[in-house]
């Protein structure tokens, strides 16, 4: 259920250039059961589990942190293959109890960064969506 709400917030939030880039693409849970622990932050970039999740994009790298009270709680990296940029989410927002942020970037494997920043707007509407699947 979590992969699949993270993955949702990922399609609401995606969006980016068009250009060949390597990104991470791999879902990390921390609760309610822990999985793929590289994947969350902080990243372990020489896991065999992150090496083997490099794939080819043509857009722009994502990183997305989302948590839903305290019963979910991940990361999901992976890449945006639309082409336009402009509508690349790089902000943090929260609805009620869901709390997500949302990271746009374009260098290879640069969706491995810590650092999160974001859009309010886009990512409210990413927090309604999620809100919406939830209840």
């Amino acid at each position: 259920m979590q992969g699949l709400l993270l993955s949702l917030l990922t399609l609401s939030m995606c969006v980016a250039g068009s250009y060949a880039v390597q990104c991470y693409e791999c879902n990390g849970v921390i609760q309610p059961l822990t999985s793929n622990t590289w994947c969350s932050d902080p990243f372990d970039a020489d896991s065999a589990g992150a090496k083997a999740s490099i794939k080819s994009c043509k857009g722009p790298c994502v990183k997305l942190y989302s948590k839903i009270g305290s019963n979910v709680e991940g990361y999901v990296r992976q890449c945006s293959n639309d082409t336009d940029q402009s509508l690349c989410i790089n902000d943090c927002g929260s609805v009620g109890d869901i709390y997500s942020c949302g990271y746009c970037c374009t260098g290879d494997l640069c969706n491995s960064a810590a650092s999160v920043t974001f859009n309010l707007l886009a990512a409210v509407a990413m927090l309604v969506s999620a809100w919406v699947f939830t209840a």
